[in-house]
């Protein structure tokens, strides 16, 4: 399956903040002007999955998903 967007995920505590990131770029590094932010309700299930996979007590986090196609409601844009 091809990637269809990126999700920059931080974890807080126990608060999970999600941003999906739209290119048609190989490397979106190159113009980041080419890219589409939007905040993002990740799914319950990944959410726990990602706050139970604190093992190691540490309160902040970075997490870097991919959102792989045809399913593309992952990650989907706030309302």
């Amino acid at each position: 399956m091809d990637k269809v967007a990126d999700l920059r995920v931080l974890i807080a505590g126990r608060r999970v903040l999600a941003v999906r990131i739209d290119s048609d770029l190989l490397d979106r590094r190159k113009d980041c002007s080419a890219l589409t932010y939007s905040v993002v309700d990740l799914p319950g299930r990944l959410e726990k999955a990602l706050l139970d996979a604190d093992v190691c007590g540490v309160s902040v986090g970075p997490r870097g998903l991919q959102v792989k196609g045809p399913r593309t409601t992952l990650g989907s844009p706030r309302a």
